[in-house]
């Protein structure tokens, strides 16, 4: 068990203002409210689509598409994902915060859809895999499970964690389980702990 525990520490009250600020940027809700009206969700019927919505992520992701937001998109989304997880979750610190978020400049990123994986005996494929390689703010890797309209396998959570851990022991770590609010998901008691809970509703916002 050791091998896949998480770093989790107390945040310190100037960190969690800090990244409250970044979190509520004036700036940034400005924006979200003047496109507030237009949601690509709604407008290709995606909500129950577990496929089409993985492939709609993974085009908001990648920095290089004609959506034209850069790496924007990643960025707000996970520090809206952290902020809500450190409000929600008694202040347990992740590897990564808003803070290195903000101020990282990433040098090079792949994010790769259906990931091929093995582990325990076991072949997996991770819906979404980003490695992010950053100046000044070490490397990161994230996973990103998507549930629609489906739950989890057993032991799933805990082998994408435990691969992480033994690929990448250098790396800075965030597991996201990203799922249909009209479908609530209860994650594995042990795994609940070490994975930001988000749902479609924050990539609409």
């Amino acid at each position: 068990e050791d091998l896949i525990e998480t770093n989790v520490t107390a945040v310190p009250s100037e960190i969690k203002v800090l990244d409250r600020m970044i979190a509520e940027s004036s700036e940034f809700n400005e924006l979200s409210t003047s496109l507030s009206g237009f949601n690509l969700w709604d407008l290709f019927h995606l909500n129950t689509l577990e496929l089409q919505n993985e492939r709609m992520l993974l085009w908001l992701l990648k920095e290089n598409k004609s959506h034209n937001l850069g790496d924007f998109f990643l960025r707000r989304w996970l520090i809206l994902i952290l902020h809500k997880d450190r409000l929600n979750n008694n202040g347990i610190q992740r590897s990564i915060n808003p803070l290195n978020i903000e101020y990282a400049r990433v040098v090079e990123s792949k994010i790769i859809s259906q990931k091929k994986i093995s582990i325990n005996n076991k072949t997996r494929r991770l819906d979404l895999f980003i490695d992010l390689k950053t100046l000044r703010q070490d490397d990161w890797v994230i996973i990103i499970e998507i549930k629609v309209d489906s739950y989890d396998s057993p032991n799933q959570l805990k082998d994408y964690r435990q691969w992480l851990n033994e690929k990448y022991p250098d790396h800075k770590k965030l597991t996201i389980f990203l799922y249909d609010e009209n479908l609530p998901q209860d994650l594995p008691l042990k795994e609940d702990p070490y994975w930001l809970k988000t749902t479609f509703s924050d990539i609409r916002k």
